[in-house]
């Protein structure tokens, strides 16, 4: 009896994280300072292995404490991460956790 080959080809590339990033530096930052951090930021997914689908930008007075950034602009974030098909959301500012943990629960990929 004859043993049969497979012929079906495997795709053997790592998936490729889709990402929105988030910058939404305080107003006292420079705009053009804030889009160089966005950049390097962009450049960093890329590293990684990462695609930048969408970038979402929004100037602040001082973070949200519940979401950094203002609810009509998170609502706005979430349906670019629907639209994009986005899996992960980076956003350029330091973070306490509890709010990561807000953030996480609203913005479900």
């Amino acid at each position: 009896m004859e043993e049969t080959i497979p012929t079906q080809l495997l795709d053997n590339k790592a998936p490729v994280d889709r990402v929105v990033l988030v910058g939404a530096p305080t107003k006292d930052i420079e705009p053009r300072l804030a889009e160089e951090h966005l950049n390097e930021l962009a450049r960093l997914t890329d590293t990684a292995g990462g695609e930048v689908a969408a970038v979402v930008r929004q100037r602040i007075n001082a973070p949200n404490p519940s979401l950094y950034i203002g609810s009509g602009k998170a609502e706005e974030l979430r349906a670019t991460v629907e639209a994009s098909g986005a899996s992960l959301v980076i956003i350029d500012e330091p973070r306490c956790r509890s709010s990561w943990l807000s953030s996480s629960t609203s913005f479900r990929a």
